[in-house]
């Protein structure tokens, strides 16, 4: 990605210039327009406008989508047109906005930012729906973040697990559900599975376990999930004692989570294969 930055910070000549503009100017017409209705319409025009300035034209539809994330689905609909180039491009761009020095929480110190619940939301639908999308970038920005002592890109993780394998965390069960737990795990899927997340996604959950393992990632990121979990109550972004409970709860349940996913996607013996040097 350095020469992108480097190619973002020199000076740019005045036809380039134009052209930048133009297309800066299209995709703010096209994200106007855009609907849940007529993402077919727009799928060429995205294609078209992204295959010759593809950082541009991402740059502006990530920042429409971090303050409007009612616009999450239909663009990623949107993106049947996208080469594969464009979408390692993609890539590169959501890395870029998280990495900004913008701030996780809101002015209240309590809530995390809109900003970035609704990238997260919309990292996890997009590698979901398209497969050319290869997670491990992000999963590795995840374990760089909790080597430095951060909780709230966790929520990345969160909803990487939540759409592509559709395990959710629940949390208030009622009777019924908790009684459930104790049965074979098509029981405890049904029971738990309120909003119809786990359909269609046995492809996509091969992927997110490819991802990790091809990576090395699933033990690493365990341990340090493990580890923030008992750390973050002593080292945390914020003093507000509400937001210190919330992050220690999310963390907790983001490891249940995990740990269910890598208890029903990789066999024990294959496990056992992944922690050997």
């Amino acid at each position: 990605y350095t020469w992108m930055q480097e190619l973002q910070t020199k000076p740019v000549q005045p036809e380039l210039a134009l052209a930048r503009a133009r297309a800066a100017d299209e995709t703010k017409k096209m994200m106007r327009r855009l609907s849940k209705d007529n993402t077919k319409l727009y799928a060429r025009h995205l294609g078209k406008i992204s295959h010759s300035n593809p950082v541009v034209v991402f740059e502006g539809i990530l920042s429409q989508i971090q303050s409007y994330d009612n616009l999450i689905e239909p663009v990623v609909e949107m993106m049947r047109c996208l080469s594969p180039l464009s979408f390692d491009v993609l890539s590169y761009c959501i890395l870029y906005q998280l990495t900004q020095s913008k701030s996780l929480l809101k002015d209240d110190g309590l809530n995390v930012s809109q900003w970035m619940t609704s990238l997260s939301s919309f990292c996890g639908h997009l590698y979901k729906r398209w497969p050319v999308m290869e997670a491990g970038g992000l999963l590795q920005y995840v374990v760089q973040t909790l080597k430095q002592g951060k909780t709230v890109p966790l929520i990345l993780l969160r909803d990487l697990v939540t759409k592509m394998a559709g395990i959710d965390a629940i949390e208030d069960l009622s009777d019924h559900q908790i009684a459930a737990q104790s049965g074979s795990a098509t029981l405890r899927a049904c029971a738990t599975d309120v909003r119809g997340i786990a359909r269609n996604t046995k492809k996509s959950s091969e992927r997110l376990k490819a991802a990790l393992v091809g990576h090395g990632l699933v033990v690493p990121l365990l341990i340090l999930i493990a580890q923030r979990r008992s750390s973050c109550i002593f080292h945390v972004e914020s003093t507000q004692l509400k937001l210190i409970g919330e992050l220690f709860d999310r963390t907790h349940e983001t490891l249940e989570q995990f740990a269910t996913f890598v208890q029903n996607n990789i066999a024990p013996a294959e496990y056992a294969k992944i922690g050997r040097p």
